[in-house]
């Protein structure tokens, strides 16, 4: 929570309590999306092309499961993670991940061989999140914008996936054919 936040005036109702201002901007957050969703009108031509790009690439008999991973591969994803990036709720930082990496990585490796079986740490899961004022009138839920700071090794995994995912040929060829351009 952001620690300029003391008081929040929504609907003329005023909170001051830490854990009611969370609430409160925890509801306007997680109601985004619902509004957006019936905001949108009918589907738009190009979600058809998403929707067959899915399907195209979807195999009925193919299973997902966790790709292996070499421990070269989970230094290479260590070493791309910024050194700067914010802390997670485990207090790793990526800049001691970095420097640990080699005796890290075989470990971090086996725990991504692990996840084959469908289990995710609960812990990994958890993002501190800040809400850093933009601009405006302070007691503007809109005027903040939330930032999920994951742990550093959950980045790991993550990359990992990407790069599996967006590894297929297949896709590629499917992607060219159709015009739907990839960006990260």
């Amino acid at each position: 929570m952001n620690k300029g936040i003391c008081k929040l005036q929504l609907d003329g109702k005023a909170f001051e309590n830490a854990t009611e201002i969370a609430e409160q901007f925890n509801s306007y957050f997680s109601s985004i999306a619902d509004n957006l969703r019936s905001g949108l009108g009918n589907t738009p031509s190009e979600l058809s092309k998403l929707v067959n790009f899915v399907e195209f690439c979807k195999d009925p008999d193919v299973v997902f499961s966790v790709p292996d991973i070499t421990n070269a591969q989970v230094l290479q994803i260590i070493k791309g993670i910024s050194p700067h990036k914010a802390v997670g709720i485990d207090k790793i930082s990526a800049r001691f991940l970095r420097i640990a990496a080699p005796i890290l990585a075989p470990t971090i490796a086996r725990l991504i061989k692990m996840f084959s079986t469908g289990r995710f740490p609960t812990r990994w899961k958890i993002a501190n999140v800040t809400l850093p004022f933009k601009q405006g009138t302070a007691s503007d839920l809109s005027n903040y914008r939330p930032i999920s700071v994951l742990p550093a090794v959950s980045n790991v995994i993550e990359r990992h996936m990407h790069n599996s995912l967006y590894a297929k040929p297949i896709c590629d060829s499917y992607l060219s054919s159709c015009s739907i351009s990839r960006s990260e």
